[in-house]
C-alpha cells in the first residue's frame, strides 16, 4: 500500500470514528433523563420554588417521574396538581411541601414540555423539561 492510500484510508477510518462518536444513542440522548427547575410568583408572603427530574428507557418510554415544590405558602392539607406530559396527578400539601412521584410507569415527556403545579385553575409554580446533554437548563 503506497502513502496516499494509507493517509486516504486513515482519514476515513478517522471521519467514520467521529461520526458514530457524534451520534447520540438512545441512552445519553433525550431519552434517558430529563430535569426541571419551577418557579413561580409569590403566594401568601413566600415564593414556591422546585425542582424534578425524569427518566426513561432506551426506547423513550417513561419509567419514572420526581417533582418537588417547596415553600408554598397555603395550609397542610390543600390538594395541589401536578400537570406534566398529558397526565395529572394529585397530593396533598404538607408544611409547605409536596412531592409527586410515579415510578415504573411514568408518562413518556419530551425537551420542552411545560410543567406546571397548582391549587385548582391558579399555577403555583411551572417550569419546562430540558436535557443537559443539548441544552442549558435555567
Amino acid at each position: 500500500m503506497n502513502i496516499r492510500a494509507l493517509v486516504l484510508s486513515s482519514a476515513i477510518a478517522a471521519a467514520a470514528v467521529a461520526a458514530a462518536l457524534a451520534a447520540p444513542t438512545a441512552y445519553g440522548s433525550h431519552c434517558s433523563t430529563l430535569l426541571t427547575t419551577l418557579s413561580g410568583a409569590p403566594l401568601n408572603g413566600a415564593t414556591p420554588t422546585g425542582k424534578g427530574d425524569w427518566k426513561g428507557t432506551p426506547a423513550c418510554t417513561g419509567v419514572d417521574l420526581r417533582v418537588e415544590v417547596r415553600n408554598v405558602n397555603l395550609s397542610s392539607g390543600t390538594v395541589l396538581t401536578l400537570d406534566t406530559c398529558g397526565r395529572q396527578l394529585n397530593v396533598a400539601l404538607n408544611n409547605r411541601e409536596a412531592r409527586f412521584e410515579i415510578k415504573g410507569s411514568a408518562p413518556t415527556c419530551t425537551v420542552g414540555q411545560t410543567v406546571t403545579v397548582r391549587v385548582g385553575a391558579t399555577t403555583v409554580a411551572s417550569g419546562t423539561w430540558c436535557n443537559l446533554l443539548f441544552a442549558r437548563c435555567d
